[in-house]
């Protein structure tokens, strides 16, 4: 089947580009298709973190994770200077390592080997769990998770009274000045308090997990808690760049197709 007379200049009319046009075609289609890519990569890179696997007692930041205190439930939030790996507790074969500062104590640590035992005269605390202990003077402990991307994230998070006399503490998830849940966290290792919240950080943002006194004072109050966060594999914001992307891909066709109709 004869392809017509071929161009040979620009004021050329009736004549076919055959191979040219369909070399361009194909080339914007690769390109919508790289930029397709590019755009769902951060929606497919979902990430899981979990503060008790992550914990560090040398690095704070320590990744997404940071330790420190808030001198009120809104009140700025202060990173803590010191850290000590305790050693084993007074019983069992646990191990502590925490952050905490000279004043106020409100301290955040992980506590690490098999079973359970004392820090402290009351306090017993179980290998694989979280801990915190408000301040003396109303500070409450703080687990801060800084979003790595913007995009979805799940959290997860869970605490228990771990004094045997009976703990009186307070738990708060903040957004900076935006409380998201709080709740109280009384008795022994009665059922945990917390629960599941869905949120969409962009890069950067802040999320509290905070321990307080309960208003009644800093004595006993000993708390184990647990805190996982999963960024969402459907819900990641697409980078600006990617959507331009992928905007230019999408006109690129248009003008293409809308060309070789006329």
């Amino acid at each position: 089947m004869p392809l017509g007379r071929l161009c040979s200049g620009r004021r050329n009319r009736g004549c076919v580009r055959p191979y040219l046009k369909s070399v361009g075609f194909s080339m914007l289609l690769r390109a919508l298709a790289t930029s397709l890519l590019l755009a769902s990569s951060s929606v497919l890179s979902a990430q899981t973190f979990d503060a008790w696997n992550d914990f560090s007692a040398s690095n704070n930041p320590n990744g997404v994770w940071q330790y420190g205190f808030r001198t009120s439930l809104l009140g700025p939030f202060v990173r803590h200077t010191f850290a000590s790996g305790l050693g084993p507790t007074s019983s069992g074969n646990t191990t502590i390592a925490q952050w905490f500062s000279v004043n106020p104590f409100a301290n955040v640590g992980r506590i690490a080997g098999s079973g359970c035992g004392f820090l402290g005269p009351t306090a017993q605390v179980c290998a694989g769990e979280l801990y915190a202990h408000p301040g003396l003077s109303g500070e409450y402990a703080v687990l801060r998770f800084v979003a790595p991307s913007s995009a979805d994230y799940t959290l997860q998070f869970a605490y228990r009274g771990v004094d045997i006399r009976g703990t009186t503490s307070d738990y708060a998830v903040l957004d900076g000045g935006l409380v998201l849940q709080q709740g109280a966290v009384v008795g022994f290792r009665a059922p945990d308090v917390g629960g599941t919240l869905h949120v969409t950080l962009l890069a950067g943002e802040a999320i509290d997990f905070a321990l307080g006194d309960g208003g009644n004072g800093a004595g006993d109050d000993s708390s184990g808690f647990d805190v996982v966060v999963s960024e969402s594999s459907l819900g990641a914001v697409p980078e600006p760049a990617s959507v331009l992307l992928v905007g230019t891909g999408l006109f690129g066709v248009g003008a293409l197709t809308r060309k070789r109709k006329r």
